[in-house]
């Protein structure tokens, strides 16, 4: 299991092997990491969210042996959506195309430059919810406030 404790005044991620174990920090960043997510399956890989410089431009990484590997631009916003059952793609969203809307990609953690855009669309709420049980298919969210969203 994952956790995520607040450690010299930011927010670290850290691993519990059984219960009542002891926890192993995994993560030493100067910056709060947001969330972190290990993949199904498998579970050989850890992503991580995470803001840069406090503009809430967050972006996603790899987390292995304590250091982190970028996976998006470094300069676009970035959200983690949701994982195929399969564990080998990620789905998110970025505004890497005009800085505004929140298109869909997906990307195998193991291979960065798998990355790949898959939709194309118009607003900053859209997301990747879930993937069908095949993994061909996703559940896609379109944030519209605090009070609506829409799945599609």
């Amino acid at each position: 299991m994952l956790v995520k404790t607040r450690f010299a005044n930011t927010d670290q991620v850290h691993k519990v092997r059984a219960p009542n174990a002891d926890r192993t920090q995994l993560s030493f960043e100067d910056e709060p990491i947001l969330m972190a997510s290990v993949s199904p399956g498998a579970g050989e890989v850890t992503v991580v969210q995470k803001d840069v410089g406090g503009g809430e431009f967050y972006q996603l990484y790899t987390l292995a042996e304590g250091r982190l590997q970028l996976l998006t631009d470094g300069k676009s916003r970035n959200w983690f959506g949701g994982w195929s059952p399969d564990g080998k793609l990620l789905g998110y969203s970025s505004t890497r195309r005009n800085g505004a809307d929140a298109d869909l990609y997906v990307i195998d953690p193991r291979d960065p430059k798998s990355d790949r855009l898959v939709a194309t669309v118009k607003g900053g709420g859209w997301n990747i919810a879930d993937f069908s049980a095949d993994g061909a298919t996703a559940l896609v969210v379109n944030r519209m406030s605090i009070n609506r969203a829409r799945r599609l």
